[in-house]
């Protein structure tokens, strides 16, 4: 036939939705899908079959910014990718004509021409959509409409969406639907009809969102920008414009619309049966002659989903079983129409018993016996006889069942092979009436039939017996050759669903291209006597069912796993843990002496250890599976061991071994916190502390003492540079990964401390007094990036308000850091560099003071003693003091002493009758002498030996825009810090200057008075002894907030 001659066949699948890789449901459907378009073909049809896939909607949008890709990107990788929709599609051997994605710039073009169209016709509207969204099904959906308050379809969560849309005018053309499903067979299975009428045109067709404003991954609506096409107008003209409807792309749109068959899953059947033709009224085109709902495969008695994560991966299969067992496996199991329950027993079983035990064994002991008895061909005249040849055309024309009256001698044994040459004749006419209802299960029956009558016949007629007698050869040679034309006319039929096995029999057979069409379907006796024939490969080995289930579920546990992602942390604690609850942990450094399986326990293990305190500590802890017991002695580890005694298995655990825990594609991996073995037993492990209590975002860096830079307040440096970029300076050099703070050598210069955040997390933060011009051209990550470690809460930088530090040379390796004192926020207004003082100002007596001109109330600074800056050494950090009331303390640091109380009568700390600890500050920077431009004083009292002191400066220095005066037109209070309190001076209160200056030299220092504004810094030194055992402790310095 020419192919002008041929008619048509239109057949799609549903176009797939890319979220994920495919399973073994959407192959189900593909493979029906091609084995009908190769029926089709098979009878002679030109065959347009169109597969695709449906790559907008909110759902891809989102999935792409999880994995930090474009949406583009994201659905590129499951279509195109490695192991993606068309590379499953090539695997299982489908015969698809084109492939559509809705991307393609030919469909978003012919997208925007029909909804502009619709528009147009008044078909299409502007309205605002309220009511309840399913972002899986990307369906809309009312309140009566949900099943226990979730979505109908896929029985997900649903929320509330409310947004301008186009709305489609559905409900215009619900009669017409109506009577398009109630009339014709546009529908099938037809019990899919009563379930659209029933519960979706009869109660009210609601007008349907066509398009969407909250998201952007769509085909845009040219007419109206901010929308974008919504799934069904994008997703169900594909049929069309994969054939040229309004685009340049191809021309076939005349030749094949309207489509024969759509094949769709159930659970899209309302859009193909009620929207689609709904739209096609509406443009005015033809409608598809049939939708066919195929049922789900469904799994331990739910469908499978990849968002139930309950899915099985086609590939596995295939590769495990072969792509032809698998097809075959999908269609003769399942009536197509209804539901099917998978499961790898039925699929090895199904195998077993059709292919292996039936087709398998027919083709291997027929070829085998030819080869044997008769070399490689049989004789000329073992054919067909004519009384055989015209049987056999009379069955085959005949409608309907033919009963036969056979007159045979009781030992004749040509009543065997009427009966299968009756049942072969009339095999292709009923094949095809169950292929014309898509009824592909009985279909495969009815060729099964012919194969297992064709297995009675060798065992009716004992080939191995007739090959004894030379008499009977003739009869042997005509046996074989019936056995084999069964074998060609099964093979036919099959490769619809077989292609690949049916060539390899058509192959063995010696059969030509004549003999392999559907009209010698329909016809006995067309094989050749002398074909060629040979003995393949197994087609179908049997399969050892319990073996193979084994591995199978190992291979379907590894893909799960494979699938799921690489590392996986966690989910953070939502629920904050009080600061002070923290500091009741005891953490300490215990050393591994002994460990050993505890008896009859798979999991636990029993470490003996050394916490420091004389005495040996037992816990157990359920990490066998990790660990073996001898890799972990003399390891140093960290436990807390203040838990209550806990009975496990009968012994006493005393305490908990910390452990980092992660998963890696679903295995749960775990690793002890291991630290330094050079850090002694018991001792007490601190982490990094934050003062207003939220994310830490302290870091310790060592830099060079000499690159110590001029100060600069209110974000100007010597080269005029923002803070706003100044959280990390270029060329500071972190501590490595498994170092401990404060143990860097002497090379490295001094100690670089910045302090997070001065303010209260969510209000304006307070201005920064920075102690290093940071410049955004410095910041070695751009100006909109910082290192790791200065964060903030919930991991956002602390950009503002920033103190800094800078410590001089130190000769002793060891610094002991501890927890800075809260300071609370006393202002918001920002602090400004000081003008040089002018002339009158200069003037002035230095203990002279123009009323407004009092510090500001942020004007802090702790300071070392600056006649003895030069005698610095080293550094020794610790706890800051809690201050008592009236006290101040002064120390000849050179040699350790005990503190000395000074009462004061005006500088009372609020927390009355509390001991704690001192500090004291030291700074080398410029020789111990003031930088009057910057008035950051760098002075050292010399070598501490404070053990546990916490080493502090923070200079906020402030020239206030109008001196003196407050936001209400008062005088600004004097502020000092004493651990986060606060006490008051005003300047004009009689003796406050006097006060202060009296207050510090109580602590062994002179306040400097200045003429004009404040001196260069007012100095507050408090200095302590550490206390005792804690020499070694390292702490870190924590992010410093005000109001905590």
């Amino acid at each position: 036939m020419c192919e002008a001659c041929k008619k048509t066949f239109y057949i799609t699948t549903p176009i797939y939705y890319p979220s994920a890789k495919l399973h073994i449901g959407h192959t189900y459907c593909t493979v029906a899908t091609d084995a009908m378009a190769r029926y089709k073909r098979l009878q002679g049809y030109d065959v347009m079959f169109l597969t695709g896939t449906d790559e907008h909607g909110q759902k891809i949008e989102d999935k792409a910014k999880a994995a930090g890709v474009t949406p583009q990107q994201f659905v590129d990788n499951i279509v195109a990718g490695p192991k993606g929709i068309l590379d499953l599609w090539k695997l299982m051997n489908i015969s698809n004509d084109r492939f559509i994605r809705t991307t393609d710039d030919y469909h978003v073009e012919s997208i925007q021409k029909i909804f502009r169209k619709m528009y147009e016709n008044g078909d299409i509207y502007k309205g605002e959509y309220k009511g309840k969204y399913c972002t899986p099904c990307e369906s809309f959906w009312t309140e009566s409409q949900l099943k226990d308050g979730k979505c109908p379809d896929c029985g997900g969560e649903v929320h509330d969406a409310s947004e301008e849309a186009y709305f489609f005018r559905l409900s215009k053309y619900a009669g017409r639907v109506r009577e398009l499903l109630t009339t014709t067979d546009f529908l099938q299975p037809k019990s899919r009809v009563n379930e659209m009428v029933n519960n979706f045109i009869d109660p009210g067709l609601e007008d349907l969102c066509v398009s969407r404003t909250s998201f952007t991954w769509g085909v845009p609506v040219d007419f109206d920008p901010g929308h974008v096409v919504y799934v069904w107008v994008d997703a169900l003209f594909n049929y069309t414009t994969a054939l040229g409807f309004m685009n340049e792309k191809y021309h076939d749109y005349d030749k094949y619309w309207p489509a024969d068959v759509h094949f769709v899953g159930k659970e899209i059947v309302r859009f193909h049966s009620i929207i689609w033709p709904a739209m096609l009224m509406s443009m005015g085109m033809p409608l598809p002659k049939h939708v066919y709902g195929h049922g789900w495969l469904v799994m331990d008695g739910g469908k499978m989903s990849k968002s139930k994560g309950n899915v099985v991966d086609p590939y596995l299969l295939a590769e495990k079983f072969g792509v032809d067992a698998l097809r075959f496996f999908l269609l003769r199991t399942f009536p197509f129409g209804s539901d099917g329950n998978f499961s790898n027993e039925a699929l090895i079983g199904r195998i077993n018993t059709d292919l292996a035990n039936d087709l398998g064994n027919l083709v291997s002991r027929t070829t085998a016996m030819v080869g044997k008895y008769f070399g490689e061909r049989l004789p000329e005249d073992c054919g067909a006889t004519g009384d055989e040849a015209e049987l056999a055309g009379m069955l085959a024309q005949a409608q309907g069942e033919v009963n036969l009256s056979m007159d045979f001698p009781e030992d004749d044994p040509r009543k065997y092979d009427v009966e299968l040459i009756a049942l072969a004749a009339g095999l292709r006419g009923r094949y095809e009436a169950q292929m014309e209802h898509y009824a592909f299960q009985d279909a495969l029956v009815e060729v099964f039939k012919l194969i297992g009558r064709a297995n009675k016949y060798i065992d009716e007629n004992k080939p191995w017996a007739l090959a004894k007698d030379e008499a009977q050869k003739p009869r042997l040679a005509h046996v074989l050759y019936n056995l084999l034309e069964c074998v060609r006319l099964s093979a036919v039929l099959l490769t619809p669903f077989m292609p690949e096995t049916c060539g390899k029999i058509f192959a063995q057979l010696g059969v030509d291209e004549g003999a392999r069409t559907w009209e010698s379907a329909g016809a006995w006796g067309l094989l050749p006597a002398g074909a060629a024939v040979s003995k393949g490969e197994n087609l179908f080995p049997r399969i050892d069912v319990e073996k193979e289930l084994a591995a199978l579920d190992e291979l379907q546990a590894e893909a799960r796993r494979a699938a799921l992602p690489a590392v996986e942390v966690e989910p953070f604690a939502q629920e904050s843990v009080d600061f002070d609850t923290f500091c009741k942990s005891d953490f300490r450094a215990v050393k591994v002496k002994a460990c050993e399986s505890v008896k009859k326990s798979a999991k636990l293990l029993r470490f003996i250890l050394d916490d420091g305190s004389g005495t040996d500590r037992q816990i157990l802890s359920g990490i066998a599976m990790y660990y073996k017991p001898e890799e972990l002695v003399g390891k140093t580890l960290v436990a807390i061991i203040n838990l209550p005694p806990r009975k496990m298995m009968g012994q006493e655990s005393c305490g908990m071994l910390l452990s980092a825990v992660h998963t890696e594609h679903g295995e749960e991996k775990l690793h002890l916190v291991m630290v330094d073995d050079a850090i002694p037993a018991g001792a007490k492990q601190r982490g990094r502390a934050c003062v207003c209590r939220r994310a830490p975002c302290c870091s310790l860096s060592p830099v060079p003492a000499q690159q110590a830079p001029e100060a600069q307040v209110d974000g100007q440096g010597p080269q005029g540079g923002s803070d706003q970029d100044s959280d990390y300076r270029h060329g500071e050099h972190h501590l490595p990964t498994g170092q401990a703070h404060g143990q860097r050598d002497t090379a490295d210069g001094g100690l670089h401390c910045s302090f997070g955040q001065i303010g209260q997390h969510g209000k304006q933060p307070l201005p920064s007094a920075q102690a290093a011009p940071r410049h955004a051209e410095e910041h070695p990550h751009g100006p909109e990036t910082q290192h790791p470690q200065h964060r903030g809460h919930g991991g956002q930088p602390c950009r503002r308000g920033v103190a800094d530090v800078h410590l001089g040379p130190h000769q002793d390796k060891k610094h002991h850091l501890g927890r800075h004192p809260q300071l609370t926020e006393l202002g918001s207004e920002p602090l400004r560099r000081r003008p040089p003082p002018t002339a009158q100002a200069q003037a002035r007596p230095q203990n002279s003071q123009q009323p407004g001109e009092g510090d500001h109330p942020l004007r802090r600074v702790l300071q070392g003693n600056q006649q003895e800056s030069q005698r610095q050494q080293h550094h020794h950090l610790g706890r800051v003091p809690q201050v008592e009331a009236g006290e101040a303390f002064s120390q000849d640091v050179s040699q350790p002493q005990a503190r000395r109380p000074t009462q004061h009568n005006g500088y009372r700390h609020p927390r009355q009758g509390r001991k704690g600890k001192a500090a004291s500050l030291s700074h080398a920077g410029k020789g111990g002498k003031e930088d009057d431009d910057e008035h950051i004083v760098h002075r050292g009292p010399g070598e501490n030996h404070l053990g546990d002191a916490l080493v502090c400066a923070i200079a906020l220095l402030h020239q206030p825009e109008h001196p003196g005066n407050d936001d209400r037109g008062g005088h600004r209070p004097h502020h000092c810090a004493h651990n986060g309190g606060v006490q008051h001076v005003h300047p004009q209160q009689p003796g406050s200057q006097q006060h202060h200056a009296q207050h510090l030299k109580g602590s062994g220092h002179e306040a400097q008075q200045h003429g004009g504004p404040p001196g260069p810094a007012q100095i507050l030194q408090l200095q302590g002894q550490a206390r005792p055992g804690e020499d070694d402790h390292q702490g870190e310095l924590p992010q410093v907030c005000g109001n905590t």
